[in-house]
């Protein structure tokens, strides 16, 4: 069986090279043949994978999946054939060699096979990161939770886990770490996606928490017609299957002491008052760890023992990557300039041993937005308002040097974008030629090229890439010339030819 796979990536896209190394690398690793058309303003690319007869949903679904994580592109089309491969006589084939880690690019010319170079299909996929692939089997819950974050939140699959497991195990969860990488907002938002709000009670805990706030207040008609102190539990946390407790481990012992004591008995029990809990699962939520908590007392250490299922919420790095997906995510109006050296300050902080917290960065993303006044200009003065953002102070030091930098990194990586480019385009032309005089003219026209990179000053950073081009660039003026010689008729003098 066959799949074949039609998808589109925008020329002028900002990620166009992106797409491109994470297209190679399925390419590469999936054993596909690929068939390519340049447009008018983007790239169309045909792709073909044999699969198993006996899997065959499975293996389309998944193929379908890792296409779509390329970034800026677009499936257009995706069907099953029983037999068959792509491409004629007038259509050049790209093959797998996985012996050399090569691409072998017949061109259909006799007895001739270009190889792309193992350093170019190598190339770093350091700034590709897509989510993992969701394993067969998740549960419903988890799913619907996932989906649900991931339209507006990052780094969601271990949160979303955790409250599935929470919700449908009737089980209670602990959600700790560090402020602002937004705990309180993703359970929020999943118990609203899940439809569960009206289930859900939420109660903020501190120093000024007690026992009668805890349990809904007092019952004043009680008191009054009765003399009797009882509490209201129907607006209390045990009135509701979900209950939600921010900063849990902040209010005072007694009071942690009578919920421990509620929890383990599963009822509210005040003198000849009993109320029965209808909470099935309590999400609590605390900047402490469980060890710092352990040691504020006995109550406490009782307490966290009844929460069996616990998580630190936190990012696994803090790379320029990650804080680059959270600006794309929640401020995607914002100028990928400003994104993308705003994520490499974030970054360099944490390298330096200090620490940036999602909500951090996305306050100074904030603040640079409204200090540029809308716009994008060459004058990046306005990063000078970090100096008011709390962890940014000392970042701005030398700032007009790195930005610079940075500007003239930015547009080496335009300039070799653009020639890549060029040199694809004639590549591609140069493998559907079949007439000599056409390979020579491409020749020139490759050769130009190569003076032209060759002559391209570019950033310390963009060396290694523009060396991978240069050597992608030598090879096509390799293949033309012999390409060339191949199609020379015998009886053709070769000397007239000569480029």
């Amino acid at each position: 069986m066959i799949v074949r796979a039609t998808l589109e990536i925008p020329m002028n896209s900002p990620h166009y090279h992106e797409a491109h190394t994470a297209l190679k690398n399925i390419v590469l690793n999936e054993g596909c043949n690929i068939d390519l058309h340049h447009l008018p303003v983007r790239t169309k690319y045909v792709l073909e994978k044999q699969i198993s007869e006996q899997d065959t949903q499975t293996a389309v679904e998944d193929f379908e999946f890792k296409l779509n994580q390329i970034p800026t592109a677009r499936v257009t089309g995706l069907e099953v054939h029983d037999c068959g491969k792509f491409g004629g006589v007038n259509h050049p084939s790209i093959e797998l060699n996985r012996a050399e880690q090569t691409l072998e690019i017949n061109s259909r010319a006799p007895n001739h096979i270009y190889r792309v170079t193992e350093a170019f299909l190598k190339e770093s996929l350091r700034h590709l990161h897509p989510p993992p692939p969701i394993e067969k089997g998740e549960s419903e819950l988890y799913l619907k939770i996932k989906n649900h974050l991931d339209a507006r939140f990052i780094e969601t699959e271990q949160i979303a886990r955790i409250l599935s497991l929470a919700i449908e195990g009737q089980k209670n969860c602990l959600l700790w770490g560090d402020a602002g990488h937004g705990k309180s907002q993703m359970v929020e938002s999943a118990i609203n996606g899940l439809g569960r709000s009206d289930d859900c009670f939420i109660q903020s805990f501190g120093e000024g928490m007690d026992e009668a706030r805890l349990f809904g207040g007092l019952d004043f008609g009680k008191f009054k017609n009765d003399d009797v102190i009882e509490y209201n539990v129907a607006r209390s946390f045990l009135n509701h299957q979900i209950a939600v407790f921010e900063e849990i481990f902040d209010a005072p012992a007694l009071v942690l002491l009578c919920l421990k004591d509620t929890l383990t008995a599963r009822e509210l029990r005040n003198g000849a008052q009993r109320y029965p809990m209808k909470t099935e699962s309590i999400i609590a939520l605390t900047n402490r760890s469980p060890a710092e908590i352990s040691e504020l007392g006995a109550a406490s250490h009782a307490l966290i023992e009844r929460f069996p299922l616990q998580l630190e919420v936190k990012w696994e790095t803090y790379t320029s990557t990650i804080f680059k997906r959270l600006f794309a995510k929640v401020k995607p109006e914002a100028p990928e300039f400003m994104r993308e050296t705003l994520a490499d300050m974030c970054a360099d902080i944490h390298d330096r041993g200090g620490f940036i917290s999602p909500r951090s960065a996305i306050h100074a993303l904030e603040t640079l937005m409204i200090a540029a006044n809308g716009t994008d200009t060459a004058d990046k003065s306005y990063f000078k308002a970090l100096a008011f953002v709390p962890g940014f102070e000392r970042s701005i030091e030398g700032l007009t040097e790195e930005l610079e930098r940075r500007e003239t990194e930015r547009q080496s990586t335009i300039a070799i974008h653009a020639i890549a480019e060029k040199a694809g385009k004639l590549g591609n032309q140069l493998s559907t030629a079949h007439d000599p005089l056409e390979c020579l003219s491409l020749h020139k026209q490759i050769s130009s090229l190569n003076k032209e990179l060759a002559n391209l000053k570019v950033a310390d950073g963009m060396v290694g890439k523009r060396n991978d081009l240069q050597t992608f660039i030598n090879d096509l003026l390799t293949f033309s010339q012999n390409k060339a010689i191949d199609l020379i008729p015998q009886e053709t003098d070769a000397l007239h030819l000569t480029p």
